[in-house]
């Protein structure tokens, strides 16, 4: 299994990206977290995975309808969203030396 990676969709919520996959938080219980595939509108996916509350994977279920994001498509940027979410929360003014970017 890829490693995984949690980053928040444009409303704030938990975002899952495994394997070239993203799922969206659909419930918590006491000890795990529920994620459906972000693609079930659109393919009609049943794609699920079962995390704990610190994201480990405790279980995948049910195969995908569509083939893993790349990252030409929308849900491959799952590191670009991460850094886009980094650069959102750096103090205004602050400069990346190097790149030579302000924000």
């Amino acid at each position: 299994m890829e490693i995984k990676k949690v980053v928040y969709n444009n409303r704030g919520g938990e975002r899952l990206c495994l394997d070239g996959y993203f799922y969206n938080k659909q419930y918590t219980s006491a000890n795990t977290i529920s994620w459906l595939c972000a693609q079930r509108s659109a393919f009609g996916c049943n794609g699920r995975v079962t995390t704990n509350y610190f994201y480990q994977v405790l279980r995948v279920s049910t195969q995908h309808t569509h083939f893993p994001n790349t990252p030409s498509t929308r849900g491959g940027k799952c590191f670009k969203e991460k850094v886009d979410q980094m650069l959102s929360h750096l103090i205004e003014g602050a400069i990346l030396i190097g790149f030579g970017v302000t924000t």
